[in-house]
């Protein structure tokens, strides 16, 4: 019977390619346009259909070929887009194409989805099978928690190498598919398969920085860029790592941060999904501090022989009109005094000897662009040593906000979603209207009422999400379905009570089908295969 299944499938799926294949082209060229979203690449096996391929990249950077792939949206953890059977064509893994047959068999449970956890739920289908005419509905179950079934089986990402164990059951025509052949940490054999998730292309950057003379330590800019930028990430360093003051989410795609580190080497660290079960690093780099020339370490500071005058400034980077402690040290006598340079000083006629450190140091006026500040020792109106800082101006935003519903849909039988949002850079959000949660990154369960009608319904969630600099806010949409009534049909309202009335292909104007009419019928949505 399954080689009739397959040769039956096998028919289909060639007439699926010609058609199907321009369109899931468009969509996952459109679907690459989405930075956010993390692609899985690979091949996964069945002893029955053979090779599964989710991506036509073999890597990273190789896509030869036709254009598709299966994708991960990193803040709710849906699936979408296609894989592909040179056996049963297309599976598809977006929700959207799940017909009121496919919702009926998976219920609540439909939509594909990898948790923060790396454990993935859900179904996918495959197009071909879709009409059931081979008496096989196409469904694929991705764990044992989407089908039922008392044992614990199902596809599992480990987070930090991205590599996919475990099975997925897609009943007796397709059976068991494996998603590695080998272990979460080493796929390196010969025969060893597997399929991946995509890593996400981050950059980070640390340059060295100069302790000046007199001082233990320097400050150096650290700038990232990432290519996933929805979703939680943290910019931590070997030193600051168990200093939760020094625990600091960047925002957005992009941005830069002032870490000041003592002489040495210090290796900084981007990650990903700090608030998930895992955390893990996308993009590592090291900066280096050392001496000024002139200057050696001797333990403690950057000592130097030499007459020397070291200015900071802190913060280095402040928001516009904002201030900054300017304070400075140096190794020459109470015969030297030091004064105020160029920038915005608060006292710019201030004149101190030059052996007296100034901690705790004087603030700036308000700044507005970026400005250096320089400060004089001299002798005898004789500038014998000076030394400068630069002071930047960043523009702070505020925040965004992602919202994401999970399951987006039901059939006419609601159920629960859970919204989860996420707004790295907020201080507080708001939704009094459905939940009580302040969290900047949390989430919550909404729970739909059935449908009572032939429409069906949809119900529209906001989440807003605020900082010092404004707010910021994300809507989302959850739909449930119509009425369907046992046969098959979308029932109608004939008689006008409010209610649907289910009757047989005949249309009827009341409940009891007694006075048959002329009416309009609604009948059921007719999915085409291709």
């Amino acid at each position: 019977m399954r080689a009739k299944y397959i040769f039956t499938i096998a028919i289909l799926s060639i007439c699926a390619i010609f058609v199907f294949g321009k369109t899931i082209v468009q969509a996952n060229n459109a679907m690459a346009g989405h930075d956010s979203d993390r692609q899985m690449y690979g091949f996964a096996w069945s002893s029955n259909i053979g090779w599964i391929s989710f991506n036509n990249c073999t890597d990273v950077t190789t896509c030869p070929g036709t254009s598709y792939g299966v994708s991960i949206n990193p803040t709710s953890g849906n699936l979408s887009g296609y894989a592909w059977s040179s056996n049963v064509g297309w599976i598809s893994f977006n929700i959207g194409e799940f017909t009121s047959n496919d919702l009926a068999v998976c219920g609540t449970k439909c939509q594909p989805n990898m948790s923060s956890t790396g454990k993935f739920s859900g179904w996918a289908k495959t197009i071909s099978g879709s009409d059931g005419s081979s008496g096989w509905n196409g469904l694929i179950a991705l764990s044992s928690d989407s089908d039922g079934d008392s044992n614990s089986w199902g596809f599992n990402a480990n987070l930090a190498t991205g590599i996919v164990t475990g099975y997925a059951w897609g009943g007796n025509v397709v059976g068991w598919i494996s998603a590695s052949s080998c272990s979460t940490s080493d796929c390196s054999g010969a025969n060893d398969y597997h399929v991946s998730i995509m890593p996400a292309i981050s950059t980070l950057t640390t340059p060295d920085c100069t302790i000046p003379a007199g001082a233990s330590s320097c400050s150096t800019t650290v700038t990232w860029n990432t290519t996933d930028p929805v979703g939680a990430y943290s910019l931590t360093s070997n030193y600051h790592k168990a200093d939760s003051s020094s625990y600091y989410k960047p925002d957005g795609s992009s941005g830069l941060q002032a870490f000041t580190i003592s002489f040495g080497s210090e290796t900084f660290h981007l990650s990903q999904n700090i608030n998930g079960i895992d955390s893990i690093d996308v993009a590592t780099s090291t900066a280096n501090a050392t001496c000024q020339s002139g200057s050696t370490w001797n333990g403690t500071i950057c000592a130097s022989s030499y007459p020397y005058v070291s200015l900071f400034a802190n913060p280095t980077n402040v928001p516009k009109n904002g201030t900054s402690n300017l304070t400075w040290t140096s190794n020459l006598d109470s015969s030297y005094s030091c004064v105020p340079g160029s920038g915005l000083w608060q006292n710019p006629t201030k004149s101190e000897p030059a052996n007296l450190a100034y901690p705790p140091g004087e603030n700036t006026k308000p700044i507005t662009e970026n400005t250096t500040f320089t400060i004089q020792c001299t002798k005898g109106g004789t500038t014998i040593v000076s030394n400068s800082v630069v002071v930047s101006v960043i523009t702070p935003q505020p925040p965004t906000v992602t919202l994401t519903a999970t399951p987006p849909s039901f059939n006419s039988a609601g159920g629960t979603s859970t919204l989860s949002w996420l707004s790295p850079n907020a201080t507080s959000c708001s939704a009094p209207t459905w939940t009580s949660n302040t969290a900047p990154n949390s989430n919550a369960q909404v729970s739909l009422p059935p449908a009572t009608d032939s429409i069906g319904y949809t119900n529209s969630y906001t989440m807003t999400c605020s900082n010092t600099y404004g707010s910021g806010s994300d809507t989302v949409t959850i739909t449930v379905g119509p009425q369907i009534c046992p046969n098959g049909l979308h029932g109608i309202d004939n008689n006008g009570d409010g209610k649907i009335d289910c009757g047989d292909d005949s249309c009827h104007t009341d409940n009891d089908h007694t006075n048959p009419a002329t009416c309009k019928k609604v009948v059921k949505p007719i999915f085409k295969e291709f």
